[in-house]
């Protein structure tokens, strides 16, 4: 697999944000996702270091402060990281160099990585780097939850099959937990997902 050029890669993470510089963006809704409030209430999930993949304006990482995590949240985007949301969540570090495909941080960093968009955005952040680099973050038995768009869901976005998930995770991960879910997105759009919680091999 070939690593796209700097200039393709600065043509697709600008498209949109050039389009919406300030918001509102599809994704954000106001409110932490369900998944994640469940598997934190429930104790799935203990508070710990948190790396936020993708954290846009901050909603979930703001969440998981609340709850007691000692939260780094980055994006791809500096408009979503400027966003007036984002700035009130004081939870978010900096935008990570999507140029290297590398997530900023020492080896065995954290307890715990979430990521709702990361992956679903595969051409500059392809997949198989990702499920690399997030093993390399996480400490020995740390969790990883990932929220992606589901097959059922028709989008020019990549879904998730069964057969990359697989091949993506399965070298690196224990699978815990698999849920299905449909979600209103803020832009009245509804959309499938589905959820991943992983441990650390």
């Amino acid at each position: 697999m070939s690593i796209p050029s700097r200039e393709v890669i600065d043509l697709i993470s600008n498209e949109y944000f050039d389009a919406v510089p300030t918001g509102p963006f599809s994704w954000e809704n106001g409110n932490p996702q369900k998944v994640l409030i469940e598997l934190v209430e429930n104790r799935s999930i203990k508070s710990g270091k948190v790396l936020d993949l993708c954290c846009g304006t901050g909603t979930n990482a703001s969440y998981l402060a609340t709850k007691g995590f000692s939260v780094v949240g980055v994006d791809l985007s500096s408009p979503s990281l400027n966003s007036e949301e984002s700035r009130k969540s004081g939870t978010t570090e900096n935008a990570f160099n999507p140029h290297n495909l590398e997530i900023p941080f020492n080896n065995e960093e954290f307890d715990f990585v979430y990521d709702l968009g990361c992956f679903d955005y595969a051409i500059f952040f392809y997949q198989i780097y990702a499920a690399k680099e997030i093993h390399r973050v996480l400490k020995k038995g740390g969790l990883f939850l990932l929220e992606v768009l589901s097959e059922k869901s028709t989008s020019d976005w990549d879904s998730m099959t069964q057969s990359k998930f697989e091949s993506y995770f399965s070298d690196y991960f224990y699978t815990k937990l698999v849920k299905h879910f449909p979600s209103i997105e803020s832009d009245g759009t509804i959309r499938y997902y589905s959820a991943f919680l992983l441990e650390k091999k």
